[in-house]
């Protein structure tokens, strides 16, 4: 999933290009946005536009001003003329790449569409562009959502096909993440450092991991449908109270970036995993030969929707060696863990509500 990061999107095909896949089919949707439009209330200082302007070449500025405010105002609105078109760099870095291991396609948005249905709607489009079928249950291939700051492991697509092969049938199932986990959503005050020390190497967390995420198909059908009847519905506001990311949420809601295109998907998600079954990530714990400190899936935190970017290095190094016995056992009953990452009791998932875990507890939070 891209827009205009021409160099991010060469930096993670090339990844993707260095990874093994034991000869199997692996087909490649590159997916970009037409970049948002400007904002019609954005002002800038005419002087500052002049300054920036000033000893350049290219005079053929595609703009029209209209002055604004008090009475001797350098502050004026800018009205696009022309509408805005995809990168040039990231539709030429995707088109010019090279894919061996399977069927490459292109996909170019004909609007701004937003992060959350480029999340929501590209691998179902992906399918009914491809087979005219579209995502079903019975769908067997296994999908990889990537946005383009992301850089993957080598051994990415081994861990998966077996993270997919030993929990993909499970009720509680949602997805395999090639995150390395720090957040503890419930406020726990600490960095839970890849995952609880005493937990199994691969274990279950509510928590969505958006950096490398692969969701059954199932899952995906049962989130993105309910989703789109939450939106449909007027709610609007999809807090789970006493969780992190709810106040990340509010404070985008204060900005003026929720909801709508500019907003984050994955607080959708968590509200669906609180009152869900099917809402279990898995996530790797790394360690032995992989590395203690190291993820199947980096980020570049790069400048965008989310980050301010400047920090030139990614979240954790990647894991360049395997390890059967940490990345490679999947046993029967993996750690699973609650919002609080405590170990939580049977059930496959239905005692994790932090909702009806605070009502039983008698916390007077209400939902917003």
């Amino acid at each position: 999933l891209t827009c205009d990061r021409g160099p991010s999107l060469r930096r993670l095909l090339r990844s993707l290009l260095e990874a093994e896949y034991f000869n199997e089919t692996a087909n490649l949707d590159i997916w970009i946005d037409m970049p948002p439009p400007p904002d019609p209330d954005a002002k800038v200082s005419l002087a500052g536009l002049a300054k920036q302007q000033k000893g350049k070449k290219n005079k053929n500025l595609n703009f029209g001003v209209s002055v604004g405010g008090k009475k001797g105002s350098s502050i004026a609105k800018i009205r696009p003329v022309a509408p805005p078109k995809h990168d040039p760099d990231v539709v030429e870095a995707a088109e010019s790449f090279a894919w061996p291991h399977g069927k490459k396609t292109v996909h170019l948005r004909e609007e701004n569409v937003g992060l959350a249905r480029q999340w929501h709607e590209t691998w179902n489009a992906s399918l009914s562009l491809s087979t005219g079928e579209g995502l079903t249950r019975a769908t067997s291939e296994k999908v990889l959502l990537l946005e383009d700051d992301m850089e993957v492991s080598p051994h990415f697509w081994r861990w998966l096909r077996w993270c997919h092969h030993a929990y993909g049938n499970r009720p509680d199932f949602a997805a395999c993440t090639l995150k390395r986990l720090r957040l503890c959503a419930a406020r726990c005050g600490e960095d839970l450092n890849g995952g609880p020390a005493d937990a199994t190497p691969n274990f279950m967390y509510p928590l969505e991991g958006s950096w490398g995420f692969s969701p059954s198909a199932s899952h995906w059908i049962n989130f993105t449908s309910w989703a789109a009847d939450f939106t449909a519905s007027g709610e609007n506001r999809p807090l789970v109270p006493g969780l992190t990311p709810s106040k990340w949420y509010e404070g985008l809601e204060k900005m003026g970036r929720c909801p709508g295109r500019r907003c984050i998907w994955t607080q959708h998600h968590i509200r669906y995993a609180d009152e869900h079954q099917d809402r279990y990530t898995v996530y790797a714990r790394g360690g032995g030969k992989a590395g203690s400190n190291s993820t199947l899936g980096a980020n570049w935190l790069e400048r965008g929707m989310h980050f301010r970017g400047g920090r030139n290095r990614t979240d954790f190094p990647r894991v360049v060696t395997w390890d059967d016995d940490t990345l490679g056992r999947f046993g029967a009953e993996p750690t699973r863990l609650n919002w609080s990452a405590e170990r939580t009791g049977g059930g496959r998932g239905k005692e994790t509500s932090w909702t009806k875990e605070q009502e039983r507890l008698g916390v007077k939070e209400p939902r917003i």
